[in-house]
């Protein structure tokens, strides 16, 4: 059974929706260039837990259960292009800050930021935010296709 998403972090994500850099230090190691996180290791999930944000949004964009002209949007943000996110390195600050805002939203009875973690412990998708017709992997390369740097720390 899998935990509660509540359950897995309840301290916030220190870089919600960011994205790697050339170099980034985590934990007490210093990650160089683009190479990407093992799918099994704790640096990918720590790399899921930071994308997981964006992908938590697209799904809701995807589904319907937020539209581009809802409230928590004012005006059209740099990082929504033609109804989905699109995170590169000229957007990824936009898009933290409305995410910083905005990630108590709730949708399948928790919110977004608890799904997030929940998302990034068990690497896969939350089936009651975003269905089951799209795998992390395709939504991943979705979002994050422009940034050179984004790899992929999801399971197959």
């Amino acid at each position: 059974m899998r935990p509660h998403p509540a359950a897995w972090l309840r301290q916030p994500a220190s870089c919600l929706g960011g994205r790697r850099r050339p170099a980034r230090v985590h934990g007490n190691r210093v990650l160089v260039g683009d190479t990407p996180p093992s799918a099994t290791g704790n640096q990918a999930a720590g790399f899921r837990l930071s994308d997981a944000p964006a992908l938590r949004v697209q799904c809701m964009l995807n589904r319907g259960t937020l539209g581009r002209s809802d409230s928590v949007f004012a005006g059209p943000p740099a990082w929504l292009r033609d109804g989905g996110i699109v995170i590169a390195p000229a957007t990824v600050t936009n898009f933290n800050t409305w995410y910083q805002v905005n990630g108590a939203i709730t949708v399948a009875g928790e919110d977004l930021t608890e799904w997030a973690k929940w998302a990034a412990a068990n690497d896969e998708l939350p089936g009651g935010v975003c269905g089951t017709s799209i795998s992390a992997r395709a939504l991943q390369r979705h979002v994050f296709g422009k940034d050179p740097a984004a790899g992929d720390p999801w399971g197959a």
